[in-house]
């Protein structure tokens, strides 16, 4: 689709570096732009931008980035400074540490979530 992907009812741009459906990658990915991941990745993956893991896309490294959108599959620890959101059909095995964690009925997570709530202490009434 030139570029957009559909993402349940929402079309976003995906632009920056794609592996594709049919390739495999080895080693340490390191950059500031987005990631897409249709085929697989092993190694390690560092990225001042997003990264997402397409349906059928396959991570098995420890991933630190903005933001990571799972509707494929990670095993392996992800850190990201904005958003970690795991999509119905997406799997992590892993930890999981983020600002802000979404997770949609019929996505699954073997691994810890740790949120950042450094901010004001929760009260209970």
């Amino acid at each position: 689709m030139d570029g957009m992907e559909e993402t349940g009812s929402v079309l976003t741009e995906r632009s920056g570096t794609i592996i594709g459906k049919t390739a495999q990658f080895k080693g340490e990915i390191i950059g500031d732009e987005q990631l897409v991941v249709e085929g697989k990745v092993e190694g390690t993956i560092i990225l001042e931008n997003q990264v997402f893991v397409e349906k059928g896309g396959i991570v098995q490294a420890d991933v630190t980035s903005q933001g990571i959108t799972v509707s494929g599959s990670v095993s392996g620890n992800i850190v990201v400074s904005d958003k970690a959101e795991i999509i119905a059909g997406g799997t992590v095995v892993g930890d999981i540490k983020a600002p802000r964690v979404v997770i949609h009925d019929g996505a699954r997570i073997l691994g810890r979530i740790e949120m950042d709530v450094t901010s004001a202490p929760l009260r209970v009434r």
